[in-house]
């Protein structure tokens, strides 16, 4: 039997007749749709769970009811060693914010002084923007998606308007093994 990927793992596990194999079954209520079982080993089950966990990094930014100012915001610690995905920002109400994200290692963070800077950025030439009131994109071009556990993440504003708070939600592939 092949390797079955993580992606396409659904909705049951179930413990099969005997106990060496676990059924992976996907029922999709649509017309035209069928049901879909997979039988696998509780180590192929294991080994594929075991090697990467999607999660998500989410920071918070609020003026308490004024206009986003520009600058660095209070900075974020990377729990784990990751990588990016995609990343989501939304704001409220509807206006326009540009986010530039830097990070460095915890070792070298000195309060912005010299670390997390501009030349520390993991966007290249593509920060997050929103042009309305929110956007997702798993297209990083030129970014630098790898992070390490201990990173301290930096989030610069370098524009807003209207925007009284926003929500920046970075989604990681974290590996376990």
């Amino acid at each position: 039997m092949a390797n079955v990927p993580i992606t396409s793992l659904p909705v049951a596990l179930s413990l099969g007749p005997t106990t060496d194999y676990l059924e992976v079954s996907k029922y999709i209520n649509a017309p035209g749709a069928t049901y879909q079982s997979v039988r696998a080993t509780p180590q192929t089950v294991a080994s594929a769970m075991a090697r990467s966990l999607v999660s998500g990094l989410e920071f918070i930014i609020s003026n308490l009811g004024s206009t986003l100012i520009t600058g660095v915001q209070p900075y974020l610690t990377v729990p784990y060693a990751s990588t990016i995905t995609a990343a989501t920002m939304v704001c409220a109400p509807t206006g326009s914010l540009t986010v530039d994200i830097w990070r460095c290692s915890y070792a070298q963070y000195d309060g912005g002084v010299t670390h997390p800077v501009v030349a520390d950025s993991i966007t290249g030439s593509n920060p997050l923007l929103i042009p309305s009131d929110s956007k997702t994109t798993s297209t990083l071009a030129n970014w630098n998606t790898s992070l390490n556990q201990g990173d301290i993440l930096a989030f610069n504003i370098s524009s807003a308007a209207s925007a009284t708070e926003a929500t920046i939600t970075l989604y990681l592939n974290r590996a376990l093994i």
